[in-house]
Parts: structure tokens; C-alpha cells; sequence
């Protein structure tokens, strides 16, 4: 998994740490740190050098809102049966789209007169933690949620990618 950025300008190599980098690109993991600082050094080909620093956000491609999550869970307040694993699952787009090592987590909340509770890390079905696992076949990452620790009412499922953008969405847990 890697956030990458590039320079706007041609010709110039950046070295850190003492390691050069003969392109215009520069690798993170972001999973160790997505908000992070870093120095660079440049030179061009005529000789002539520059350093800066500078802060690093490495942000994932998703779909924002409640089109975050993909089916059977929708934006409308989708409604669950207490009792019934939920899959839950979410798609990386665009230049994220080939991250497959995400550690992406699932957290739920009640809501009660629209106040949401406390997060707590969401029981999957099987194995432990709260972690998603990713499926190569779809290219999603899916985390099947118990619903034995729920009661009735409202619940928000967030999802952190680790990258500081929210993901929410409310389910009504029933009979």
C-alpha cells in the first residue's frame, strides 16, 4: 500500500534519507503514519540544489457519503434483523483502487435521539478483531458483522481507513 507524490517539475531527482530517487516519484506507507513530515532535497541537471520540507497527507480514493458502502447496506437507514450477521463491505476507487493490504477497521455506535454513542470495535462472525479483510475477486473489503451485541434502534457503522476521512452510515436493528 503506497501514497505516492510527484513533482511538478521535469528533471529533478529527489533523495531522502541519504537514498536517491531517480524518478519524479516518492513512496509512503501510509498505514505507519498517514499524516506525516519530510525533508527533500533536489537538484536539477545542471547542478543546482534545493531542499524543502514539507507535510505529507495521504488521503484514499473512496466514495464519500453513504455510497461508501456497498450492498446490502444503504444510505436510507437500511434495516437489520437482530440476530443475522450483516456484511458489510466498501470498495477503493481510482488510484486507490489497487491497494488490496489496507488496514481498514469497522466501529459501531448507538444513536439514541439522534445523539451517537460511544464507538466500539464491531464483533465480526468469525475470527477476531475488527479488522476487514480485502477479496481479490471483487476487489472489496469485507467484514461480517455480528449483530449479537446489538439491541434495538439506530446504530451507525463507521468505517476508519486510517487517512482521517469519515465513513458513516445509520441501520435500524429489529425483530
Amino acid at each position: 500500500m503506497l501514497g505516492t507524490y510527484q513533482s511538478g517539475f521535469r528533471g529533478v531527482s529527489f533523495a531522502k534519507g541519504g537514498s536517491a530517487n531517480r524518478g519524479r516519484e516518492r513512496e509512503w506507507t501510509p498505514r505507519s503514519n498517514p499524516f506525516s513530515h519530510d525533508d527533500c532535497r533536489a537538484s536539477d541537471a545542471a547542478g543546482n540544489t534545493s531542499s524543502a520540507s514539507f507535510d505529507v497527507v495521504v488521503v484514499f480514493s473512496a466514495p464519500t457519503g453513504a455510497s461508501f458502502f456497498l450492498d446490502p447496506i444503504h444510505g436510507d437507514g437500511s434495516v437489520a434483523r437482530l440476530g443475522r450477521a450483516i456484511p458489510v463491505k466498501f470498495r477503493l476507487t481510482g488510484p486507490s483502487s489497487s491497494i488490496g493490504d489496507l488496514r481498514a477497521v469497522l466501529l459501531v455506535a448507538p444513536v439514541r435521539q439522534g445523539n451517537v454513542g460511544a464507538c466500539q470495535e464491531a464483533r465480526p462472525t468469525a475470527g477476531r478483531g475488527n479488522v476487514f479483510r480485502f477479496d481479490p475477486g471483487s476487489r472489496t473489503y469485507q467484514l461480517v458483522m455480528s449483530t449479537r451485541p446489538l439491541f434495538h434502534g439506530t446504530w451507525q457503522l463507521k468505517v476508519d481507513l486510517g487517512d482521517g476521512v469519515v465513513h458513516t452510515v445509520g441501520i435500524v436493528m429489529r425483530d
